[in-house]
């Protein structure tokens, strides 16, 4: 039996991969003005080993629309110059034998539209991935509530239930067991009621409150 929390834990960490990819993927589109992080996507040959472009050079912007690469070793340019030109970025590196400069040019308008499909296509995989993430932990829960929560999570709930004065029942239509059972541990005064409709399940709530709308809607509002 995994912990509710254990599995809410995989799954945020899942969906906040899906978030950094996204923010990775984005600052690697070549846009109009000049970031370092362009070039994230290039790899070197260092010692026998591919590394980052900025592990073996000091990457700056001159100006908006000016990458500048000096190279730890001068003996590299040649590899960083190749690796740009094989890359798909479309970049002309201009390689004076100190440095690298590369200058980004204007975006056109189907520079543009391409810009935008591309942020389009990254955006709808990252909200995939979040999607999967959040299906899986569901199907999980829903799994271990089928074949039964452990005895010490029921018997605390039970035990909350029967000492508690007020219940608030919210998102629920009380037809899902076992958690629909508990309601008759409940001996308290008052009852509160938060659902988009109203339940068919008669609670004896004619002194008590029955909010109409979304769980998450009315605790934003309070």
């Amino acid at each position: 039996m995994i912990e509710p929390k254990q599995i809410q834990a995989e799954a945020s960490e899942k969906m906040m991969s899906a978030v950094m990819y996204l923010d990775d993927a984005l600052a690697q589109i070549r846009a109009g003005k000049a970031s370092p992080r362009i070039l994230d996507s290039i790899r070197v040959d260092y010692y026998g080993a591919m590394s980052p472009l900025a592990n073996v050079s000091t990457i700056t912007t001159p100006d908006a629309r000016t990458i500048q690469i000096m190279p730890w070793e001068k003996k590299m340019l040649s590899d960083i110059e190749r690796a740009i030109i094989n890359s798909n970025l479309g970049l002309a590196p201009n390689n004076n034998g100190e440095s690298i400069r590369l200058i980004l040019p204007p975006l056109t308008e189907e520079r543009r539209r391409d810009l935008a499909k591309q942020c389009k296509n990254e955006t709808e995989t990252a909200k995939v991935s979040v999607r999967n993430a959040r299906r899986d932990a569901i199907d999980v829960l829903k799994k271990q509530i089928k074949e039964g929560l452990p005895e010490d999570a029921v018997q605390g709930a039970i035990n909350a239930i029967s000492n508690a004065d007020m219940l608030i029942i919210g998102g629920t239509s009380l037809k899902v067991y076992p958690a629909a059972s508990y309601i008759q541990y409940f001996k308290g005064k008052h009852i509160v009621v938060i659902n988009r409709e109203e339940l068919d399940v008669n609670l004896d709530m004619k002194d008590d409150l029955f909010i109409r709308g979304s769980l998450g809607e009315v605790f934003k509002e309070l």
